[in-house]
């Protein structure tokens, strides 16, 4: 048992050592023309770097970048911008949280159909258990042009953010939320 032990914390060592930083996300442009149900998603990035008894400072996650969107003559539509969250824990574990790169939405366009659009999600929620340091506050998501063009029964939903730390027993700040920026909707 002691030796199973042994061999999994080299094992996670190794890997947490060995480990950098994600690259920025980037979708591709989505097109649905003639559909009924399409349902077309932005890209996702989850960043949720734990700590235990490991002081240390938890680099940047990289921004990710939706691609345009576009519903023609479609029934169903929905289409959704990059998605991100991150949510690093902390139990007695000093050290700094880099903030999220922030999303950016690219155009989302329905023309002549009927769906749903939203724009770029971000949740920035931070934890500390009996660990000093400080939180950045998350890059924030800017969303690109939602548009609906003889389209029934559509709707536009803009950015979302949220920003939730919670401390027990840990000093330190956390920095005030960057806030979303919704693009141009027009119907």
């Amino acid at each position: 048992m002691r030796r199973s032990a042994l061999s999994l914390w080299a094992a996670v060592t190794a890997l947490a050592l060995t480990a950098g930083p994600a690259a920025a996300q980037s979708g591709a442009e989505q097109t649905a023309t003639d559909s009924v149900g399409v349902a077309q998603g932005g890209p996702t990035e989850v960043n949720a770097p734990v700590r235990v008894l490991s002081d240390g400072n938890d680099p940047a996650p990289s921004a990710t970048v939706g691609a345009p969107q576009t519903a023609d003559d479609s029934s169903g539509a929905a289409q959704a911008g990059p998605t991100e969250v991150n949510a690093p824990v902390r139990v007695l574990s000093d050290g700094q949280n880099a903030p999220s790169g922030g999303s950016t939405s690219g155009e989302q366009t329905a023309t002549d159909s009927t769906g749903a659009q939203a724009g770029p999600v971000s949740a920035n929620a931070p934890v500390r258990v009996a660990s000093d340091g400080d939180d950045a506050a998350g890059s924030g998501s800017t969303g690109g042009n939602q548009t609906t063009t003889g389209s029934d029964g559509s709707a536009q939903v803009g950015s979302a953010g949220a920003n939730a730390p919670v401390r027990v027993l840990s000093d330190g700040e956390n920095a005030p939320a960057n806030g979303s920026t919704g693009g141009e909707q027009t119907v």
